[in-house]
């Protein structure tokens, strides 16, 4: 990164982050969420990051308290995980596969930006991020969400998940892009985990891939800065998959980017 970046990028990781919200378009606009947070002693102004994105300060009680909360008007998610949620495309009457969805952020995000006419398929091996993802759905009033408990590295055995016409692989990492929230990670982790992290990812996009249908759109996503894990494991795979290409990517870096570093690759299976 040059020793510049790479300073910025260690003082970003050090820095607090904000609290962001995006708006659940089923039942709030962000000019009306921000008003409603407003009127409960909130300070909330809109985040340029994103479109959806409103940034909160000043709580006056705890975020799970207040009515815009409880009424399901908006979620809690940074910038960046909006970005690559935005790279599935979702649209009413697909069948649209997340693969690691707990605990159902993007999930929910993809089902309202199809107006909650799509069929979202959240599959995690933990019943209780399972679980989570449903209390997300519930609280938002997202019906087209249902969960299986499942392994997502043996997703074309999982029934009723393919064929896929989108699939989002938000991949387990090491959390390198998200350290200001995560502090422990950085404590965890080692040097040959990025190693081991890359291969099991691989794994899983190969799995995922088989899930796709003809013509259908396979995102990968994470919340790492690394190389190995991102554009890495992208090209190894494309490499070994003719039967896609890639279509679009973002990487996403602190300090440059105003919100969470990560990267997401939208890849489409050719007809």
């Amino acid at each position: 990164m040059g020793e510049a970046a790479a300073e910025a990028l260690c003082a970003a990781g050090n820095s607090t982050p904000p609290l962001t919200a995006r708006v659940n378009t089923i039942r709030a606009t962000r000019e009306s969420l921000i008003a409603s947070l407003s009127a409960e002693g909130v300070r909330a102004a809109p985040n340029d990051g994103h479109p959806l994105a409103v940034e909160i300060s000043g709580l006056p009680r705890p975020l799970k308290e207040l009515a815009a909360f409880r009424n399901g008007l908006f979620a809690v998610q940074d910038v960046s995980a909006m970005r690559i949620a935005d790279l599935v495309g979702a649209r009413r009457g697909e069948r649209i596969v997340d693969l690691c969805a707990g605990p159902g952020g993007k999930a929910a995000a993809v089902a309202a930006a199809a107006g909650d006419g799509a069929e979202v398929v959240c599959l995690d091996a933990s019943p209780a991020k399972a679980e989570m993802v449903r209390e997300t759905a519930g609280r938002l009033g997202l019906r087209s969400i249902r969960c299986v408990v499942g392994d997502a590295r043996r997703a074309a055995r999982v029934p009723g998940l393919a064929p896929a016409d989108r699939v989002l692989l938000d991949a387990p990492c090491s959390n390198t892009g998200v350290l200001r929230r995560r502090p422990e990670a950085r404590w965890r982790l080692r040097p040959w985990d990025i190693a081991r992290l890359a291969k099991a990812q691989a794994a899983l996009l190969s799995s995922a891939a088989a899930v796709v249908r003809p013509g259908g759109a396979l995102v990968y996503g994470t919340c790492s800065v690394e190389p190995e894990e991102n554009r890495g494991v992208v090209e190894a795979f494309l490499a070994s998959e003719p039967r896609f290409r890639l279509d679009s990517e973002i990487e996403l870096i602190p300090a440059a980017d105003g919100c969470d570093g990560g990267y997401g690759a939208k890849m489409i299976r050719v007809a």
